[in-house]
């Protein structure tokens, strides 16, 4: 529905912003990003899915290591009126020396201010318990991939499925998440350097998301949106199956990555937020 607002708790909102609850939190006490409200008996922060442009223009500028202080800067004179483009050419005249940086900042402005293709629909379904072949880390989101190597050995001909990852938190972390790569197999069996994990069976909001791994926080919008609608309570691990990826034998662009996000969910019960 057009105009439908949505409202996320702050692990959801880190989910599909990609910036942890921390940071999340320490934005809000400095005053550069605010949650839309919070609620007064709990103290729960609440964010508007509107504040997610204003959240991910942040974390460009942060990644590129802009200071607090010049990020609410360009914020506040963005929300002035004044455009994103004059301001970064005021910003390269005032810094020569971050050329290189503030160029890479318009290209991806470029492309980040046009609307994200929504390529996939969210749909319910009913997950069947599933065992899966599996080694547990903490760590980057990068480290996945280098993981599968050792992970698809110890599975052997046990496969039965597309490999995944399995996220044991329901907020984003950048160096210290907790994360499992995992294979399905058809039967318990020890295999060396593995891990047997069943997971249960429970109904689920998924989505395919189609692109880079570095867009994938678009597909967390659509999906948890739903759940936010739903007013369900998430059931860890959220996982992530690689349908078609890097290690693929006619090695697809970036950009034919196909990730399908499934975030399982049970009836809510009010629980506090996530601590970091």
């Amino acid at each position: 529905m057009v105009g439908w607002a949505v409202e996320y708790q702050i692990g959801d909102f880190s989910l599909i912003s990609r910036i942890p609850v921390k940071t999340l939190r320490y934005y809000h006490e400095v005053g550069l990003l605010e949650p839309s409200r919070t609620d007064a008996q709990s103290g729960y922060r609440f964010y508007a899915n509107e504040q997610l442009e204003r959240a991910r223009l942040i974390k460009l500028l942060r990644s590129l290591e802009f200071p607090i202080k010049s990020v609410r800067s360009i914020i506040e004179r963005r929300d002035a009126g004044e455009p994103i483009e004059e301001i970064v050419a005021k910003q390269r005249e005032e810094i020569r020396h971050r050329l290189d940086d503030l160029l890479r900042l318009e290209r991806k402005l470029s492309t980040w201010e046009r609307p994200a293709p929504r390529a996939g629909q969210v749909s319910v379904r009913h997950l069947e318990p599933e065992l899966f072949a599996t080694v547990r880390f903490t760590g980057a989101y990068p480290d996945v991939g280098y993981r599968f190597g050792e992970l698809m050995g110890a599975a052997g001909d046990l496969a039965t499925g597309p490999a995944a990852a399995l996220y044991w938190q329901a907020e984003y972390a950048e160096t210290d998440a907790d994360i499992s790569v995992a294979v399905p197999i058809a039967r318990p069996a020890e295999r060396p350097g593995a891990e047997v994990v069943l997971l249960q069976g429970s109904d689920a909001d998924a989505t395919v998301h189609r692109g880079p791994f570095e867009t994938i926080g678009a597909g967390y919008e659509r999906v948890l949106t739903e759940v936010a609608r739903r007013s369900v309570e998430i059931v860890l691990p959220i996982r992530e199956r690689y349908l078609k990826g890097p290690g693929d034998a006619d090695s697809p662009s970036p950009e034919e990555f196909l990730t399908e996000i499934i975030v399982p969910f049970r009836a809510a019960s009010r629980s506090p937020e996530p601590s970091g």
